[in-house]
C-alpha cells in the first residue's frame, strides 16, 4: 500500500495539534515515540536532518543555530509523518464504518 491521498482536513488537524507545543518539545516527543516504534525510520530522518544542516550551515560544532535548524527540519519531517499516519488511520476507520453500515 502506498501513501494515501491526503485530505486538507487531516493536514489542518495535525498542524493544529503540532503548533500547540513548542517545536523542540514536539520534535522530542516524536523522537521518543519513534525510537521505539520506528527506529530505522527515525535514524534515517535524523541522518538527513544532520546532513542538510551541515550542507546549509557548514561543519561547525553544535551551536544554537545548528540545533534550531535541526529541530526545524525534524519538526517538518515529524508533522509530515504524522499527517500520513493520521490519513491512513482515517481511511481505515472510514472503511470499517462503511463495511458496518452495509
Amino acid at each position: 500500500m502506498g501513501i494515501p491521498k491526503i485530505k486538507e482536513s487531516c493536514v489542518q488537524a495535525v498542524v493544529e495539534s503540532a503548533v500547540r507545543i513548542p517545536p523542540d518539545q514536539f520534535a522530542a516527543e516524536f523522537m521518543a515515540k519513534n525510537l521505539v516504534e520506528q527506529p530505522k525510520l527515525l535514524g534515517g530522518i535524523m541522518s538527513i536532518c544532520e546532513g542538510l544542516t551541515e550542507a546549509l550551515i557548514g561543519d561547525e560544532e553544535s551551536t544554537e543555530e545548528t540545533m534550531a535548524v535541526r529541530i526545524a527540519m525534524l519538526t517538518c519531517c515529524a508533522v509530515t509523518f504524522n499527517i500520513i499516519q493520521a490519513q491512513i488511520e482515517s481511511n481505515e476507520l472510514e472503511e470499517m464504518f462503511a463495511k458496518d453500515s452495509t
